[in-house]
């Protein structure tokens, strides 16, 4: 449901994204340009409100609400993308700040983007290509800090599946490596610096 509440996206087989008006359930908006089906959409949060995230075929792609238009599309990933996410993070580029967005797909990978250009891959966690079943879904979960913490630690919770319809819950240790310098502000090259692969996981929760 849009930030207006007054509107619903969808995704679907044919490839299309599309814009509905809840209360008249008629179709107002199409967005074409994926190849595949359509695993997941993601209305932009505040300060993004008129922009769509979608993945579907190996792309990320970004949309314009109002035109209708393509903004960016992002192409590193080797399988379908499953999970879409706007995160709260901000890095700071020659045009100034721009926000991070975050994938997941069946390629056993979430690759996180600086939503302003196509050709930057900010970093890449990688899973186990013997033991896991793809990422099926991302979700960034703001809690409460100190105000004058300076340094902010992120933990990772996953949902993973051994075999078929069969899903176990793991809590992996805090990675203290994952600093940033402060919460919403430069992403350095330093960022995410943990190094082991991650095992078993479809599901992934950050929290920030």
């Amino acid at each position: 449901i849009g930030g207006n509440g007054y509107t619903i996206c969808s995704g679907s087989g044919d490839g299309a994204i599309r814009l509905w008006d809840i209360e008249t359930t008629k179709q107002f908006n199409v967005f074409k340009g994926h190849t595949n089906y359509v695993n997941s959409v993601k209305y932009g949060p505040d300060g993004l409100v008129n922009t769509i995230l979608s993945g579907s075929d190996e792309s990320v792609r970004l949309w314009d609400i109002r035109s209708g238009q393509q903004i960016q599309v992002f192409k590193e990933h080797t399988d379908y993308v499953y999970a879409v996410e706007y995160s709260p993070l901000i890095i700071k580029n020659s045009i100034g700040n721009s926000s991070v967005i975050c994938s997941g797909s069946w390629d056993n990978t979430i690759r996180f983007w600086d939503i302003r250009s196509n050709k930057n891959q900010l970093y890449i966690i990688k899973g186990d290509d013997e033991k896991d079943g793809g990422i099926f879904c991302l979700k960034f979960i703001v809690l409460k800090k100190k105000e004058n913490t300076k340094n902010v630690a992120y933990d990772l919770n996953l949902c993973y599946d051994v075999f078929y319809f069969t899903l176990f819950f793991k809590k992996l240790k805090q990675l203290r490596s994952m600093i940033f310098k402060e919460f919403k502000s430069v992403i350095t090259e330093n960022l995410f610096k943990y190094q082991n692969k991650l095992q078993g996981i479809s599901s992934a929760v950050f929290f920030v």
